[in-house]
């Protein structure tokens, strides 16, 4: 029997799993004493509803997680796996989901037109290029009750300057963004970084530029929110 190491991952959304216990065969004599083991610890998943996903790799050294008997003795209390809950039955959408969602496409699209707008103020003949456009998503771990979670959006464009004056690029760059009706904060000239970050709406564009290099980077991150942040107020009596 080729040794192997089963890893269990579990967690409350498919895409936030992270590893629980290990199942390894290099603890096992009896190939049918692993094969009930395996079979246990998913039917046992499966049975309260909890997301998970087993890995198989070929182990190199001794995992580090804990066995399935060692994560039964210390995270299973009276029966259900902690800190994990189970998926529901009927996953319910919270109030101001919708709404929210629809929030963040469009202030997504609002806040990538307003960092082109300033690289393009700084460097009118040179095109922006993009480093990295996320469209809006969880930044906190994922939940059975999407009322918990909160989303945002990211976009960050380099720009090529006509000058390697780091502070002056960059104070352009807040100039740029002022006119735009950005609240500027304080220019930090460090080594080898001068720095500088705006708001607006709760959002932030944030100019950094380093000593030397004709290149300015333009840093946009949304507000973070959730679904209560658009859930309506409920009438007061």
């Amino acid at each position: 029997m080729t040794d192997a190491v089963y890893t269990f991952h579990i967690g409350e959304a498919y895409d936030d799993l992270r590893p629980a216990f290990a199942i390894d065969s290099r603890e096992y004599a009896d190939p049918a004493e692993l094969a009930a083991h395996l079979a246990a610890a998913s039917e046992f998943l499966r049975e309260r509803h909890i997301i998970t996903e087993r890995e198989t790799t070929v182990p190199a050294a001794p995992t580090s997680l804990p066995s399935w008997r060692e994560w039964r003795e210390k995270y299973v209390v009276r029966g259900e796996p902690l800190p994990v809950r189970p998926q529901p039955a009927r996953p319910e959408v919270p109030a101001g989901y919708d709404a929210m969602w629809e929030w963040l496409t469009s202030e997504h699209t609002w806040l990538r037109d307003q960092v082109f707008a300033a690289a393009r103020a700084v460097s009118p003949a040179r095109e922006p290029e993009i480093g990295r456009d996320m469209d809006p998503r969880r930044v906190t771990s994922g939940s059975v009750d999407l009322s918990e979670e909160r989303y945002a959006s990211t976009i960050t464009i380099d720009i090529a300057t006509s000058s390697d004056d780091a502070v002056a690029e960059v104070r352009a760059a807040a100039a740029a963004l002022a006119a735009q009706g950005w609240d500027v904060g304080e220019l930090t000239a460090g080594d080898p970084y001068v720095q500088l970050t705006t708001q607006a709406k709760g959002h932030t564009i944030t100019a950094l530029m380093r000593h030397g290099r004709k290149r300015l980077t333009l840093t946009g991150d949304s507000r973070v929110v959730g679904a209560a942040d658009f859930a309506p107020t409920p009438p007061t009596e």
